[in-house]
């Protein structure tokens, strides 16, 4: 069964595949798409410093890891092609960047894609027993992401 996947850049149609995009940073990652992320929290902007993100194109699944600000986390969700959405987890590996903002804890993420912006964007929230708080967030693919065989 073919699946039809729309993304900012391009219109692909694809049978049993992995797409795997990543933000290059010292040889990071795998892949050949370049990815820019970045969330709103105290009043700016912060940049993911590295991340790399995997497509299942069978299980609508999305995996990934990085690392930003506040420490290392990995990355799981779902995406739908249909509604042109993405909702992950961020997970920070507790004792694995800045003490005092990495808990171990985990980051809601809520994409929509913007078709005018050939963007995803959306919010961010974390809910702790010590902290609580949303903002805005968005991802974008800089280059095509690259496309390959299982």
């Amino acid at each position: 069964m073919a699946i039809r996947l729309l993304f900012p850049f391009f219109i692909i149609t694809i049978t049993t595949v992995i797409l795997v995009a990543s933000q290059r940073a010292g040889g990071y990652g795998s892949g050949g798409g370049n990815i820019s992320s970045r969330y709103h929290q105290y009043g700016k902007w912060h940049n993911q410093n590295r991340l790399a993100l995997s497509f299942d194109t069978q299980k609508f699944e999305v995996r990934g890891k990085g690392n930003d600000d506040v420490g290392v986390f990995t990355i799981f969700g779902v995406y739908s092609t249909k509604t042109q959405r993405l909702n992950l987890i961020k997970t920070y590996q507790h004792d694995r960047g800045d003490p005092k903002e990495n808990l171990g804890h985990e980051v809601v993420i809520q994409l929509t894609r913007n078709l005018r912006n050939r963007q995803f964007e959306g919010i961010w929230y974390v809910r702790t027993n010590q902290y609580y708080q949303e903002n805005k967030s968005e991802l974008k693919f800089e280059t095509p992401v690259q496309l390959f065989m299982i």
